[in-house]
């Protein structure tokens, strides 16, 4: 499973999909976005749509907070909103990025960092 905001989709975005697609059978992602945001989130769920071919993208829309420090219960929040969409969740959870870690764990996944020091994209 990837998740994230694609604001807007990038190359990068596109390397990390490619890479995990490799390594599981079945990859989901998560286009997650806020009513607040400057693009659309329907527009960005439907971009990645037509981007990523082969793979299940959904579109996550919980107005969950955007980093731990801005709710006690962030992790929960993610976790329970995750599962919504995702009921049996991920075995793998493929990032750039810090939380990649935290967030697996929380899913009881493993957690695989692809070119977090951007030195591909």
């Amino acid at each position: 499973m990837i998740i994230g905001k694609f604001l807007p989709p990038h190359l990068g975005h596109l390397y990390l999909i490619e890479s995990a697609q490799k390594k599981v059978e079945r990859l989901t992602v998560l286009v997650c976005t806020l009513v607040s945001e400057p693009i659309l989130g329907t527009l960005r769920y439907e971009w990645m749509r037509a981007l990523c071919p082969g793979v299940e993208v959904l579109h996550h829309t919980a107005e969950n907070p955007s980093y731990p420090h801005e709710h006690p219960d962030f992790w929960e929040l993610w976790i329970n909103s995750i599962r919504a969409l995702v009921p049996s969740g991920p075995d793998v959870v493929f990032t750039s990025e810090n939380y990649g870690t935290p967030l697996a764990e929380c899913l009881r996944a493993t957690h695989i960092c692809i070119d977090q020091k951007r030195e591909t994209f």
